[in-house]
């Protein structure tokens, strides 16, 4: 009985040991997921600058349009959904590029001609582009954590994230928003 005894209190142990690992697993698969979401994915906070080139292999920075409302999105020209959202996206600079107002389109493409291809047969070349042409391997994955695209982010021009994953037609929807409410005050 007294060795019946020992050994359930060793399981006993071995068990809360067991649930204790696991809770402390869950705990920092959580604080990861929290950290990574404060790297700038989130909404409010501050957009998280990044620097690539663009179309001529000019450096240019997501900073160097702070003062405007910027659409970040994140698309390739191999992408068919995100050739398809790019009539979208075409529609919505149309409408409202004479106010305050860009779009900043960031491409995974693997090749610059690729991309180039894309920009011309889509008609995108009204606003700015960037490109690392590394395919998925790019600052801008990692620090606004991409997983899936055509992706999107509407920032205000002090730089914060206002909305994420955001496309036609809510984007359009919140820049009329915007757009109504500033020409009200």
């Amino acid at each position: 009985m007294k060795k019946l005894l020992i050994v359930l209190s060793i399981v006993s142990l071995f068990i809360v040991h067991i649930s204790c690992e696991k809770e402390r697993l869950e705990d920092d698969a959580t604080d990861q997921q929290e950290t990574q979401d404060t790297l700038g994915n989130q909404e409010g906070n501050i957009a998280p600058d990044f620097t690539s080139r663009d179309q001529d292999s000019t450096l240019k920075s997501l900073s160097d349009f702070k003062g405007k409302y910027v659409y970040l999105e994140f698309w390739a020209a191999w992408c068919s959904p995100c050739r398809s959202e790019n009539v979208h996206t075409l529609a919505t600079y149309r409408k409202f590029k004479d106010e305050n107002f860009t779009i900043l389109q960031v491409s995974y493409d693997k090749t610059k001609e690729a991309w180039l291809t894309g920009i011309e047969e889509d008609t995108l070349g009204a606003w700015h582009h960037m490109s690392d042409v590394n395919y998925w391997d790019t600052e801008t994955q990692s620090l606004y954590n991409v997983r899936a695209i055509p992706y999107g982010f509407l920032i205000s021009p002090e730089g914060k994230i206002l909305k994420r994953d955001i496309r036609y037609p809510q984007l359009d929807s919140v820049l009329t928003d915007i757009f109504n409410s500033t020409t009200l005050h």
